[in-house]
């Protein structure tokens, strides 16, 4: 069983008769109603999102989801890409699970990795299990990878 934290929320008089109706056409609660809604527009702004590749002044590269910064690695980890290369440098981008391919990427070729957690935590949070990610976000910056 799944704990559940109260709050209040404002409803328009709209949205409590649509509630109201999906409650009395559906028999599933109007918490229930309201935690579907959730996971579906989630889940559709989540399919949008594009990873990208982002050329820096410095030569190095920012891998990028939904605007937000996840890695930095240097060029020469570009080759270890493969053909995810050419759509994470598109203007169209590459899908968001293209993460973990950047990282090997970058070992591969012993690039530099810089790493910005926040911007993981904002991206990611909503997966994350928030206290294993802070301790292994810690324990790699004491071992100076991060």
């Amino acid at each position: 069983m799944m704990n559940k934290t109260r709050k209040d929320f404002r409803l328009s008089a709209s949205s409590l008769q649509r509630l109201q109706w999906l409650v009395e056409h559906t028999g599933k609660n109007a918490t229930d109603i309201i935690e579907l809604g959730i996971e579906r527009l989630f889940a559709d702004e989540w399919s949008t999102l594009r990873a990208r590749l982002i050329p820096r002044q410095d030569g190095r590269f920012d891998f990028v989801i939904g605007g937000l910064p996840l890695l930095t690695i240097e060029e020469k980890a570009l080759p270890r890409l493969g053909n995810h290369l050419a759509e994470l440098l598109s203007p169209e981008g590459g899908a968001e699970n293209l993460f973990g391919v950047v990282v090997l990427a970058a070992s591969a070729a012993e690039s530099r990795l810089e790493v910005h957690y926040d911007n993981i935590q904002r991206l990611f949070g909503p997966f994350l299990d928030t206290p294993t990610f802070e301790a292994e976000s810690n324990m790699l910056a004491a071992e100076g990878r991060g």
